[in-house]
This record gives C-alpha cells, structure tokens and sequence, in this order.
C-alpha cells in the first residue's frame, strides 16, 4: 500500500476464528478477506454463535430487501457451507455485496445482505456504518471487518481484538 510495508499472518487470523468454525472454513475465509482487503472492498462477516431465531431479532432490514425475488436468490445458498460456497466461485461475490454477512459455528451461510439492529449491543457504540455494526455484531459472535481503505479488524465481546494494516 504506497510504499508501507504490512505484515498478514494468517496465525493470528486462525486463532482468532479457532472454536467458532472449522480450520477448513477458516483458510478458505481468511484468503477470501484477504483478497477483498488488497481489492479494497469493505466487508462485514459475523460467525453468530447463536440459534437461527434469535437472530431474526437483531435483523433490522436487508440490503437486497425482503421481496419474493431478494428471499428466492438468498435462499439459494443459504445453508451452504464457507467451502461450497468459494468451491461454487460465489463466496467472493457474497462477500462483496452491501450488508453484512453472517455464518451459523458449522460455517454454513445464515444471511447475506444484513442489516444489524445496532441498539441490541450490551454498549454504546460509535464510529462509521461498519465500525458500528462490526462492534454492535461481535457482542454476539467473532466479527471480521474489511475496510474500503484496505485493513482488516477482528472484533469480539463489542471491542477492536486486532488489527491488520
């Protein structure tokens, strides 16, 4: 990045993830956040530590919206594993669109295009749209932002973990 030098080591991006999904996932996510960090896309990606109902609750809304159209394309690879998803060329893509994505702890995809009702974090929290979600989010699972600037952070408990960049 114009001349700085950043170290990346994909350790600290493992143990960071190590518990809440499967080492497999983990390398095919974090060589995909990084391809998305040194393109400059901005990402949000929370492995949600809870069940499917609860998380219905801290929905606020969905990029692509909730019309019959929007719900049959998400539908189609909803429940798609972190591998099958890079395996079928589209974990990128999902990775890359508006909103923030979200993995169930077997890695599998739960929603894409999510919007975070921020006022359901235990905190206070401030900063631009995806510091905020990222900070609100990780109150219920380990978050990983991608900045437009290019760095990578590691949330959890409603705090910055690390950063990368």
């Amino acid at each position: 990045r114009k001349g700085v030098w950043a170290i990346f080591d994909p350790d600290i991006f493992r143990s960071f993830l190590a518990g809440s999904i499967d080492a497999e996932a983990i390398d095919e996510l974090l060589w995909t956040v990084y391809a998305l960090s040194k393109e400059r896309h901005g990402t949000v990606i929370l492995i949600y530590n809870q069940g499917a109902r609860k998380l219905g609750v801290l929905k606020k809304g969905s990029v692509g919206g909730d019309d019959p159209v929007s719900r049959l394309l998400i539908g189609r690879v909803k429940r798609r594993t972190i591998g099958e998803l890079k395996k079928a060329g589209i974990l990128l893509r999902i990775l890359s669109a508006d909103g923030m994505t979200v993995f169930n702890k077997g890695g599998r995809l739960m929603e894409t295009g999510f919007i975070f009702d921020t006022s359901h974090a235990r905190e206070v929290v401030t900063g631009g749209g995806r510091t905020t979600a990222a900070s609100a989010a990780s109150f219920f699972g380990k978050v990983i932002k991608v900045s437009q600037d290019g760095p990578i952070e590691l949330y959890q408990y409603g705090r910055l973990v690390y950063r990368f960049g």
